[in-house]
């Protein structure tokens, strides 16, 4: 694994809040809630299962992102290999805050921010396969009323909006695909 590409496609998935313009050509579906720092088991279970039926299930490896930049250097010690993909397990991770799963391999990365929700961020053929066997269009509608409409700042809630219609679910929403 090259850590440089492995720090800068999880820098890019950090700023996508940010910068929702850059992922015009990216593709992402947001899900929420999540469980605190983790995944919840349904989530967890139905992306594993489609991760290993298109076979991108390689090595993961699940990190922090909150202080991650172009800066920092990853080292072995902050990465933890997953030796098992059993639920309890990738539970037993100490998830203090936001933090990233990805394979080593960079077909596919899941981040989870604080407020509990999160992008997995892949291929389309990916993504259709997981909106086959996981309800986004309802995370997106509850993402929408607990979290975005209680966002007072204009400028920011108008960036989670543009987030949110730029993903794969809600370019489907609007027809634009």
């Amino acid at each position: 694994m090259k850590k440089k590409e492995l720090l800068n496609n999880i820098v890019q998935i950090a700023n996508q809040i940010v910068y929702p313009s850059d992922l015009a050509t990216k593709s992402y579906l947001i899900f929420y809630p999540t469980d605190g720092y983790h995944l919840s088991k349904e989530q967890y279970y139905a992306f594993m299962d489609i991760l290993t039926k298109i076979e991108v299930l390689d090595e993961v490896i699940n990190f922090d992102i909150e202080f991650i930049d172009n800066s920092k250097e990853i080292f072995d010690e902050d990465i933890r290999k997953f030796s098992s993909f059993d639920y309890s397990f990738y539970k037993s991770f100490p998830l203090i805050f936001e933090n990233c799963i990805t394979d080593s391999k960079l077909h596919w990365s899941i981040c989870i921010y604080q407020d509990y929700w999160g992008i997995i961020y892949g291929s389309n053929e990916l993504l259709c396969e997981i909106v086959k066997i996981y309800d986004f269009e309802k995370d997106l509608k509850q993402f929408r009323e607990e979290i975005i409409l209680g966002i007072d700042n204009i400028e920011t809630r108008e960036r989670f909006e543009k987030l949110i219609s730029l993903s794969y679910v809600g370019t489907k929403i609007a027809g634009q695909v």
